[in-house]
């Protein structure tokens, strides 16, 4: 709601009201985010509306400066006028850029200039600029109560009156029982019933306030209605209860001074303050009734409360002036307490939205948080504390040891050790309870065994950081700021990332006062010691660089890594549970004991004098200090009914072996009893595999139905109660089971201890996979969560969390979520490899249908990782491994479209899978009624030889690794990023041998010789290893800078090391010792390193230079080759060392001579979108070049031209780094993410090449303008200085090169296509020679301002322009000056300048929707304006014909036509677009013209007739920017926004569309939509990229992609395609399938 603005005191008497008038014009804008051409939008327009009645600008056309030539006038202003600014948007709503609300009535009769500001919003530091002129002319607004914001204010009544009325139906009836809510909520309810009574009487008083009714009805229903959620929900919002009460004391004192009821001036107050109070109620509803109360609902409820106060405040001081000279004293004062109770109100009202912004960036902040790996249930357990009496010491050492304060500057770390059962975890339960009580425990987690997968080592840092969030608000400040823009940090499972920047830099940038706990209980249960090596070296050993008021406490038993990184703790830090007196021990347990027994001691039949104590004592000492083993004792002792209490004593404690004895004795009796012949010990040790190997907690249903087929139910339930010592017995069916201690996992695994009740981890990985497996392929199902339509999306599926919980097993959950996590770890096993198969023939996308809502969707891919793994390494199975890799393809190409939309799995995804892959070959006969593609694209050619999958840590899997072959090509040698140095047999898949090498390797090479292998890593370090075993040679090189390159000279004697800082170190390769450096041989981090044959070392660097060096004295040879633009990453250098290839970050592979130093070639033009090159390699034979980039792409070149000779290998896998040739140039590889090595067959990659010579226009970086020529054979581009000039036909580019930093704003080609001008950022036009290639004219000048359009005269000797200066200019180009100038200045400005056939004439469209014509030789006007309504023309185009015939078009999707000659219209105006026509053309022979619209289509129409020739050609997927027909009349052509030249084929007199079942529309993020008569319909399929560049949706048509012109032609066909709630009649039935199958 608008602030309230109150009417003017003084009206002049003399000036009718009906005479006032407000005018706006000269609206511009400067420093706009700058919108790019090929982006879906036209730019920025402005909306105002005052009285209800709003105008709007239109976006500027193709222009720089921002200025909308447009005027608006309004008769009887209202008091405020709203100013918004959007960004226009072809798919979707536009954006809302900025708003405002101007005060009218405070300006006074007077012309006001404004200006406002709102951010720095381009990127230049320069704030964003609106700019408009308000003449105010005539008399003050009238104050009466139809003045149209009151009409307004009632317009809003209404609104929340619906709101309200929604609110009640979500709160049920007692809502609208307002007497009864009264009665309901207490006390303060009396003030609401008071305040009713007092706005009644007031109504009553203010007889002539026909506008204070509905107000305070609506406002008392919206406070009620506060009143009973407040009290109830949302009791801590004291400051909303004080908000009503102040507005329910002011109406009070209203009613008290009723008598003023006839004063004019005081009910205009009255009437704003009512108005206030609607505020309030629309505040109070939209918070109780949206919850979290978005920021756009303040915003609408208040806008600026300080800024509506102050207004108010303002006008009601000079209210009471006024009065001061009418009314009494007593009056006086009552006005002034009114106006201490308004200030007071102001208050409220502004501290109650301070509270709500708060609660609006919490809610933010919690969203933003969702993506943490928080571990939910892993704090202390209160029920887990010491029993009172015992450890009585070591707790009271603790609670010292955590609030000590000493001169120590960094956190102090207390680690308790022991073995199994001695009591860590309880010592840390009671600390935990302790200081949650003072509140200074910041965070406790205590690791699981049972829980890895999602209480494993990346979850500790997020936890702990959001645990202190909660606790610290400032903290949750900063960790929001730090992660909000950054969804893979925050999803990041580096723990060296998350420690630093969730936990160490919030830690120094906000302190806590006093100390803050942490506590980390069980941490060997992290992992072994592979698995939580990162988290000890990271976490645990950075907490001691955390502030000195943190306390981490650490318990774990004494294992060895832990033992390393704890032994340097001062002795007082470090508690031994093993080492606690015997006494002590002694003591606490035997209180422990008789606790847990005591039930039993006057229970004995004859209790003997001193038996029980000696009983007692006898278990103390039985327990050998453990807890653990007193605690199963004494269950064993409470829970053996059937024997007598001695026996029971004498049965626990006739055991041997300590904790493990306890546990063989126990699963002995209750499963091996002697004399019992059934042996149970198969069944017990399955059961029990389960529970301690599953991923997370089992219930008992999940056990049971895992194990169905294997143990019937009540075998399982038997044996869960009988370990009811040993697990957490089930409450019921869904209760998690997991062992009470993790001592009992120990035992279980330990095959000497637990003999015949023996869980081998691999094998019971094996069954349980198989278990999961089964369950999978018995209850997955297709659509297994009832999707109701396609033409939905999943976030517009109303429930879907309900129905997800309804439509399957928790066990099916499970299964989906973890078989792969089982299979990982699993020996092989043909029972799981034949369920393993039978999942990906019959099931595989029914899983993708579960996976995709109930998991995050970038796990599919690394579960299908796993099992092409176990495939490849298992099962040895290279047939499924081959098919796992082409499933993992499917879900890389789909992921998109099947987290978006489950029915598209089969629709979209599975229709336009390639016929290569097998998914498509398995599961098409199934699903027969999708759509089809015609396209070469669903044939590709696949150049993938091998894939081979290196070591990586199941829980962080997305390891980058590098590789290089042996100089024999029989091997291949890989690191990791965590240091796992491999070689492989390449052809065989196997590994010959595994080393741990430094971590973080960025570089790896072998010695051309054989006869060493070089690796740098990050940590500061080179190490030289043997190619036999992968030892090191010698020791390792401690680089005194981080390397960030690798090179071998070519002798094989020297190492040469590019590092972080820009420094290079030579290294002796057989000895390690340093032979050279240079210091800041660059200015940024050196990239690359490569040596010549010749004897020099070249290195490239991020500070856009490349350098070559002496070898022997690393002097540099010549000058540096530098590009300022872009950065240079990799290069590679020819045998010989002449010339060097490189790759930039522009996009663009280079050659360079290196002895005239002058560039060779360069790939192309960067491309839109282009990506970052990394690496460039050459082969040895210098036959091929292969680059890689950041997105992943690898591609071969033609080193002697530079042109590409291949498609992009294929690889998803990510980034590929570091690209090697095999020694005979066959093969290629290259490491990437998920530890996976690609080895290209060279030869196969470039088998069907591409075009030697390239058919891709060189295109400027960013493309401002397009235009074709007349006949539709060339396409120009304009950029940043520079012009491309594309024959479309042949393919070749001619590129014309500015200077300056100019930028092209437009171009026109001449009649013939033999001459473009151009217009530039400068306001200066040039004229290029197409077929010469050569400047035409000097630079020409006259212009002030931006131009706006031009052309060129039929002979081609003059050119016309206009700018936004508002001037036209006439150009003789041969003499290079101007002919005539016409001044337009009393005409608003034009769109369009052409020439009369006649050449005597200029005819210029104009904004106002007016045609001009203009004498040539004296710019005198022609004649009245030809007027075509009131929204602005874009186009217009003269009749070849008849040289007379005009044709216009207008932003009303009108198109008009005019006789130039006589000045009249030709025929009623035509329609037929659905919106704004920007573009008009006729055909050469003049019989035809087309138009262009916004709509996305292309009408053809009969000159003569002025009827449609055919239906409207749809096809184009953007704004259309140019049209044009071939020289025939056979072809129209179309380029578009989104870079894409459509070429119609229109030689048949009626163009043929496609069916109407056929019609669709794509846009740009690959979803394709019906068409209706209002244009888009509903959703219909997703198109994968590689098809969209040839896609044509008609069949006359033809699609160049500017961005890949080689892309083949695509066509759709739908005819048996299937959607919306027909859409699950794409799968055939049961029996078509099985006949199908059979056949």
């Amino acid at each position: 709601m608008s602030a309230p603005v109150d009417a003017s005191i003084a009206r002049p008497k003399d000036i009718p009201s009906s005479e006032r008038k407000l005018r706006i014009s000269n609206i511009s804008g400067s420093s706009f985010p700058p919108l790019s051409l090929l982006k879906l939008s036209k730019g920025y327009y402005v909306v105002f509306e005052c009285t209800e009645k709003l105008q709007k600008t239109e976006p500027p056309k193709r222009t720089e400066l921002i200025e909308w030539n447009h005027e608006f006038t309004w008769n009887e202003p209202g008091p405020a006028l709203k100013l918004k600014v959007y960004a226009h948007s072809f798919l979707g709503k536009d954006s809302l850029i900025f708003e405002s609300t101007e005060p009218v009535e405070s300006l006074r009769p007077s012309t006001v200039s404004l200006a406002r500001s709102f951010g720095k919003a381009n990127g230049n530091g320069k704030e964003s600029v609106i700019r408009f002129t308000i003449d105010l002319s005539g008399g003050a607004i009238a104050n009466n109560l139809a003045t149209p914001d009151v009409q307004e204010s009632m317009d809003d009544v209404e609104a929340l009156r619906e709101k309200l009325r929604l609110v009640q139906v979500k709160d049920g009836p007692a809502v609208a029982n307002f007497g009864g809510i009264v009665d309901s909520v207490g006390p303060i309810s009396d003030a609401l019933g008071t305040f009713f009574q007092n706005v009644g009487v007031f109504m009553n008083l203010m007889d002539t306030l026909s506008t204070v009714h509905p107000y305070a009805e609506v406002a008392w229903k919206a406070i009620s209605l506060g009143y009973k959620i407040v009290n109830n929900e949302v009791r801590r919002r004291e400051k909303l209860r004080d908000l009503i009460v102040t507005v329910d004391d002011t109406c009070q004192f209203i009613v008290r001074f009723g008598i003023l009821k006839k004063d004019d001036l005081l009910q205009s107050v009255v009437d704003r303050l009512i108005q206030q109070t609607l505020a309030c109620g629309h505040f109070i509803a939209d918070y109780l009734s949206n919850g979290g109360f978005w920021s756009s609902a303040v915003e609408n409820a208040l806008e600026d409360p300080g800024e509506t106060m102050d207004q108010y405040r303002a006008k009601f001081l000079e209210l009471m002036r006024v009065l001061g000279a009418q009314i009494d004293v007593k009056t006086q004062h009552s006005i002034e307490e009114l106006a201490s109770s308004v200030r007071h109100l102001e208050l409220l009202t502004t501290t109650a939205r301070e509270e709500l912004t708060k609660s609006i960036e919490k809610t933010n902040m919690e969203e933003v948080f969702k993506d943490f790996h928080y571990a939910g249930g892993a704090k202390f357990r209160a029920e887990k504390i010491c029993l009172e009496g015992t450890r009585v010491d070591a707790i009271e050492r603790l609670i010292k040891w955590a609030n000590r304060t000493d001169n120590s500057t960094t956190a102090s770390i207390f680690w308790i050790k022991g073995v199994a059962g001695s009591g860590k975890s309880t010592l840390a339960h009671t600390l935990g309870h302790y200081l949650e009580s003072q509140k200074r425990l910041g965070s406790s987690f205590f690791f699981d065994a049972a829980r890895q997968a999602d209480h494993g080592p990346t979850t500790l840092i997020p936890t702990i950081a959001l645990d202190l969030a909660d606790r610290c608000g400032p903290w949750r400040k900063y960790l929001y700021e730090q992660v909000a823009d950054d969804k893979a940090l925050r999803t990041s499972d580096s723990i060296s990332e998350q420690f630093t920047k969730f936990l160490l830099q919030p830690a120094k940038q906000v302190p806590f006062v006093g100390p803050i706990l942490l506590i980390i209980d069980g941490l060997d249960e992290s992992g072994d010691q592979k698995e939580r090596a990162d988290l000890l070296k990271f976490a645990i050993g950075g907490f001691s660089k955390l502030p000195s008021n943190f306390r981490i406490l650490v318990t774990s038993r004494p294992e060895e890594d832990i033992n390393d990184l704890f032994s340097s703790l001062p002795p007082e830090n470090i508690l031994d549970t093993n080492a606690i007196s015997q006494t002590s021990q002694d003591h606490d347990i035997r209180i422990f004991i008789e606790n847990k027994l005591s039930s039993l001691k006057e229970k004995r039949v004859s209790p003997k004098e001193g038996v029980w104590e000696k009983q007692i004592e006898d278990l103390v000492k039985k327990s050998e200090g453990l807890f653990e083993w007193a605690r199963l004792a004494c269950d064993i002792i409470t829970q053996a009914s059937g024997l007598a209490i001695d026996t029971r004593f004498e049965y626990a404690l006739n055991t041997s072996d300590g904790l493990y004895g306890l546990y063989d004795k126990c699963l002995t009796a209750l499963f091996l009893p002697p004399g019992n012949p059934v042996d149970m010990s198969d069944r017990v040790r399955q059961v029990l595999g389960c529970v301690m190997t599953a991923e997370e907690p089992l219930t008992f249903n999940d056990l049971v139905r895992l194990l169905e087929g294997e143990i019937d139910k009540e075998t399982v339930e038997s044996i869960i109660r009988s370990l009811g010592s040993l697990l957490s017995a089930p409450a019921n069916g869904s209760t998690p089971i997991k062992p009470l201690h993790t001592s009992f996992r120990d035992f279980l695994n330990n095959k000497e201890r637990s003999t015949v009740f023996y869980v081998d981890p691999p094998s019971q990985h094996a069954s349980l996979a198989l278990f999961c497996l089964r369950v999978m392929n018995r209850g997955l199902k297709f659509n297994i969560f009832g999707f109701r339509t396609s033409h939905e999306v999943n976030e517009d599926v109303k429930d879907l969390k309900g129905r997800i919980m309804r439509s399957g097993s928790h066990t099916l959950s499970y299964a989906c979520r973890n078989w792969a996590m089982h299979l990982v770890k699993a020996d092989f096993d043909e029972d799981l490899a034949s369920a393993l198969r039978e999942f990906c023939e019959k099931n595989i996308l029914s899983w993708l249908e579960v996976v995709s809502l109930i998991s995050k969707i970038s796990y599919m891919r690394r579960y299908i990782r796993y099992m092409i793994r176990w495939f490849e390494v298992q099962a040895k199975d290279r047939t499924f491994a081959k098919i796992g890799q082409d499933i993992e393809n499917f879900v890389f190409e789909f992921e998109e479209v099947i987290k978006q939309s489950v029915p598209h799995t089969y629709l979209s995804a599975l229709a336009c899978c390639s016929e290569q892959n097998w998914i498509k070959r398995q599961y098409r006969d199934r699903f027969p009624n999708l759509l089809t593609i015609e396209s070469d694209r669903t044939r590709a050619v696949d150049a993938t030889e091998k894939l081979l999958y290196g070591t990586f840590k199941i829980e962080h899997p997305r390891h980058t690794v590098v590789a290089c072959f042996s100089p024999d090509s029989r091997h291949v040698v890989s690191a990791n990023d965590s240091g796992a140095l491999q070689c492989w047999d390449w052809q065989s898949g196997s590994c010959v041998w595994s080393q741990q090498a430094h971590g973080n390797i960025e570089g790896l090479l072998f010695s051309s010789g054989g006869t060493f292998i070089a690796s740098a890593s990050q940590d500061g370090t080179i190490q030289v290893h043997n190619p036999q075993d992968g030892k090191l040679l010698f020791k390792t090189i401690d680089v005194p800078d981080a390397p960030y390159s690798l090179a071998i000279s070519p002798d094989q004697q020297s190492l040469a090391s590019g590092t972080k800082h820009g420094h290079i170190y030579v290294y002796n390769a057989n000895t390690g010792e340093l032979r050279n450096s240079k210091q800041e041989a660059h200015r940024a981090g050196i990239d690359c390193v490569a040596f010549s044959q010749a004897g020099r070392l070249v290195s490239t660097s991020s500070d856009g230079t490349m350098r070559l060096w002496d070898i022997d004295t690393l002097e540099e040879n010549g000058m540096p080759f530098r590009d300022s633009a872009a950065n240079i990453w990799g290069v590679c250098l020819s045998r010989d060392g002449s010339v060097a290839y490189s790759c930039f970050a522009d996009g663009t592979v280079r050659a360079w001579d290196l002895v005239a130093q002058t560039e060779i070639w360069r790939s192309q033009e960067p491309e839109i979108n282009a990506t970052n090159f990394i690496s460039v390699t050459l082969s040895a034979d210098e036959r091929y070049l292969a680059s890689s980039a950041r997105n992943g792409a690898v591609r071969l070149w033609d080193p002697a031209t530079g042109h590409p000779i291949s498609e992009s290998l294929p690889n998803i896998h990510g980034v590929v780094s570091h690209i090697k040739f095999s020694a005979d140039g066959k093969y290629l590889i290259g490491g990437s993410q998920y530890a996976t090595i690609h080895i290209w067959n060279v030869e196969k990659a470039i088998g069907s090449p591409p075009s030697s010579k390239s058919t891709s226009p060189r295109l400027p970086r960013e493309i401002t303008y397009v235009v074709l020529s007349p006949d539709s054979k060339f396409v120009a581009f304009g950029g940043m200085d520079l012009i491309s000039i594309w024959d479309r036909k042949t393919g070749e580019s001619s590129l014309v090169r500015l200077t300056g930093g100019v930028t092209v704003g437009l171009l026109a080609f001449s009649a013939d296509g033999q001459r473009l001008a151009y217009a530039d950022s400068r306001q200066t036009i040039g004229v290029w020679h197409t077929t010469k290639r050569c400047a035409l004219t000097l630079p020409l000048r006259g212009h002030s301002r931006s131009l706006k359009c031009m052309s060129w005269s039929p002979d081609g000797m003059f050119l016309v322009s206009s700018a936004e200066d508002g001037s036209i200019i006439v150009w003789d180009i041969t003499r290079s000056q101007i002919l005539t100038s016409i001044d337009i200045a009393n005409a608003s400005l034009c769109n369009e300048v052409i020439f009369s056939h006649s050449m005597d004439q200029i005819i210029s469209a104009h904004v106002d929707g007016a045609v001009r014509l203009w004498r040539l030789k004296n710019g005198q006007s022609v004649g009245d304006p030809l007027k075509c309504g009131e929204k602005q023309l874009w186009s217009m185009a003269l009749s070849p014909n008849d040289h007379r015939t005009l044709a216009a078009v207008s932003g009303n999707g009108t198109i008009y036509r005019w006789n130039t000659e006589t000045a009249t219209r030709i025929g009623e105006p035509i329609s037929g677009h659905n919106d704004e026509v920007n573009i008009v053309t006729y055909s050469h022979d003049g019989r035809k013209f087309a138009t262009g619209s916004d709509d996305y289509s292309i009408r053809i129409w009969d000159t003569e007739s002025g009827e449609p020739i055919g239906e409207a050609l749809y096809g184009c997927q953007s704004t259309i920017l140019t049209l044009a027909f071939s020289a025939d009349g056979n072809e129209i052509v179309s380029v578009t926004y989104n870079g894409l030249v459509f070429v119609w084929d229109i030689s048949q007199k009626t163009p043929t569309p496609a069916p109407s079942k056929n019609r669709f529309m794509l846009v740009d993020d690959g979803w394709a939509y019906s068409l209706d008569e209002d244009g888009f319909g509903d959703r219909l399929f997703w198109l994968p990229y590689r098809f969209r560049a040839g896609l044509a949706t008609e069949p006359n048509l033809k699609v160049i992609s500017l961005r890949d012109p080689d892309a083949p032609p695509t066509q759709i066909n739908l005819d048996r395609f299937v959607h919306g709630e027909q859409w699950t009649s794409c799968r055939a039935s049961a029996d078509s399938v099985s006949s199908s199958t059979k056949s």
